[in-house]
């Protein structure tokens, strides 16, 4: 009796567990056929009388010499009226000479020193406070020090304004030089998290939330609700605050903002772990407030954000998968249920797969899959040590160039 009562038990707790990582990958098998009908193209506003909205390009930095200049100067190539937009950055608690290279390269310049209140957050906050001409500006576009831009992306954001839009989120991805198998498998993993998810949702008309590089806010809305989040995943927070408060943030995949990623593991490893652990404080705090909102409201929007914010990477979802299927594969007592971790494995091979089709994948990339599983496990350690070790450091530059 005892002997069947455990063995009860484990098929019940396998099942939850199976069952749970298997609706992951359904559903992100679900908005891989959603992004594979494509976006609807917004009709670009124009002709007699059009102005361009007035933009205000912000880009926080915390210690970032060695890369804001290259940031700056993609600025200059953007196709759009000069008069039309101005470049700030805020130079947060740097101790480089990042507040120097900006001024040399044209930007506006605030400086802040605030050791006890250190992050991205704050440093949007008190910028926000202190930017005495907030209301000539139509909207606030933030990017990262370290990026490049496409040339059309203030059109496109200028565009979406005119048509209504008050919260938009540009295509975000990675610029790599050497297209190492690490950095081509981020590359991937981006693509699937910040272009293809978003297609799909914005085919739904949700919200496809911020991804904090590409932002692109209105000015009222900034007023209506301030910036008030500072968890490391800032812009999370802020976009499910938006959707709490009514407000859908678009996408806009026909631009683009390019950030460099770190090309060693180890250096790799420090950034993604301030993700994940931003990532479950906020899945710890806001899940339960999400879920309610679903069913009071009867808006699928935010059970897709609670969704969302619980799914574990998609490397760790596949590595959980294929341990559960090769544990019921090997034990008799569970081999009847193998189906179910092969079901979420097979909706997120669709994922990967659709992923790789939209984003016309490079033959490198293609190969880069087999090194796939050993970047599964690394980004599986990852993210068991953000759930172990919870709170992690705040702002730090993550070293991204390598030394000779």
């Amino acid at each position: 009796m005892t002997v069947h009562f455990s063995l009860l038990l484990l098929r019940i707790f396998f099942c939850v567990v199976a069952c749970g990582l298997a609706f992951f990958g359904l559903y992100l098998f679900f908005l891989s056929l959603l992004a594979a009908f494509g976006q609807k193209r917004l009709s670009q506003p124009g002709g007699e009388g059009y102005e361009p909205a007035k933009l205000a390009i912000v880009i926080p930095a915390h210690n970032e010499s060695d890369v804001i200049e290259r940031s700056l100067q993609s600025l200059t190539g953007l196709e759009y009226r000069k008069e039309a937009f101005q470049v700030f950055v805020i130079a947060d608690n740097c101790t480089d000479e990042t507040a120097t290279l900006a001024r040399e390269n044209g930007a506006t310049v605030f400086e802040r020193n605030v050791p006890d209140l250190r992050g991205k957050g704050y440093a949007i906050a008190w910028f926000l406070e202190r930017m005495t001409d907030l209301e000539e500006w139509e909207a606030l576009v933030f990017i990262d020090a370290d990026s490049i831009v496409s040339p059309n992306l203030l059109t496109a954001f200028s565009n979406r304004l005119r048509a209504g839009a008050t919260a938009l989120q540009a295509r975000y991805s990675v610029v790599s030089k050497r297209r190492s198998p690490l950095e081509a498998l981020m590359y991937l993993a981006f693509s699937l998290k910040c272009y293809l998810r978003p297609l799909a949702r914005s085919r739904l008309g949700w919200s496809v939330g911020l991804h904090g590089n590409g932002m692109c806010l209105s000015t009222s809305l900034l007023k209506a609700l301030p910036w008030e989040a500072f968890c490391l995943t800032e812009d999370v927070e802020y976009g499910l605050r938006l959707l709490e408060m009514g407000h859908r943030v678009e996408f806009a995949p026909e631009a683009t903002v390019w950030s460099e990623m770190p090309s060693r593991p180890q250096r790799a490893r420090g950034q993604h772990l301030r993700w994940e652990s931003g990532r479950l404080q906020l899945a710890r705090r806001l899940l339960p407030r999400l879920i309610a909102l679903s069913i009071r409201r009867r808006d699928p929007a935010f059970l897709d954000a609670a969704i969302e914010l619980a799914m574990p990477p998609l490397a760790s979802l596949v590595v959980g998968q294929v341990a559960l299927a090769v544990i019921a594969f090997f034990l008799p007592s569970l081999r009847a249920l193998v189906w179910i971790p092969l079901i979420g494995l097979v909706g997120e091979a669709v994922h990967i797969l659709v992923g790789l089709l939209l984003i016309k994948a490079p033959l490198a990339l293609w190969l880069a899959l087999f090194w796939g599983p050993l970047y599964a496990v690394w980004q599986t350690s990852i993210y068991a040590a953000a759930a172990v070790k919870g709170k992690t450091l705040g702002w730090i530059s993550t070293p991204r160039q390598d030394s000779n």
